[in-house]
């Protein structure tokens, strides 16, 4: 759909955003997985019958993604003992589906007819986007905080004042810029123990392009499996 709106770019200056799921859930929240659940298995039954299968596995937990921008559509996470994806599907009418992990070009079907007029908006597009568009391979966790950095052994605490002292400001700052008819903001990541910040550029359509930094490298976590 038009131009291509990613830009990555892996730039080392130093030497998992995973989704928490919840417990039991009230009957609401679970009504709201089934239907979920229900939709994504009819959406891809036929064009991707393994996509249908594992959303329909007992095993797999649909994960809300936060998108209040977004009306016609669920956002979620899927997430099974070996296999994590993230899907989008329509909430009426025949049921349509796309598969966000890896795909950036389906986000913007996603947000199709939605328009950023603020910088709250343009927040929680990129927040939204994401986690939408986070790795799936590797442990990849977003944080908003050095608190939310999961560290071990011996080094974890001293490291961690390490980061609070020379990025905590950076990794807490929310601020979202406008720049022409364009939102500029940063958002930061841990991916397989490299601390990563996302500069996006959030457009009017709400499509994002975005410049990946790794800022350190090696961080003292827990290996993914």
């Amino acid at each position: 759909m038009g131009r291509k709106r990613t830009m990555v770019a892996a730039v080392v200056v130093g030497a998992t955003m995973g989704l928490v799921g919840c417990g039991q859930g009230t009957d609401g929240e679970q009504e709201g997985d089934g239907m979920m659940r229900e939709r994504t298995i009819e959406a891809f039954e036929d064009k991707d019958p393994d996509l249908a299968t594992f959303a329909g596995d007992k095993g797999t937990r649909p994960e809300p993604i936060d998108a209040p921008f977004v009306d016609d559509w669920y956002v979620f996470q899927l997430s099974g003992q070996h296999r994590v994806t993230v899907v989008a599907v329509t909430k009426d009418g025949e049921p349509r589906g796309v598969e966000l992990s890896g795909s950036p070009q389906a986000w913007d079907e996603v947000v199709e007819g939605v328009s950023v007029t603020d910088a709250q908006t343009a927040g929680e597009v990129g927040d939204a986007w994401v986690r939408a568009l986070r790795p799936t391979v590797g442990a990849a966790r977003v944080i908003d905080s050095v608190d939310d950095i999961k560290l071990t052994g011996s080094r974890a605490e001293e490291t961690r004042e390490e980061l609070r002292r020379d990025h905590g400001d950076a990794i807490g700052d929310r601020e979202v810029t406008a720049s022409g008819d364009d939102w500029t903001l940063a958002r930061w990541m841990v991916h397989d123990n490299d601390l990563v910040r996302l500069d996006l550029t959030v457009h009017p359509d709400a499509t994002v392009d975005s410049r990946r930094t790794v800022v350190q490298q090696d961080l003292p976590g827990p290996i993914a499996l």
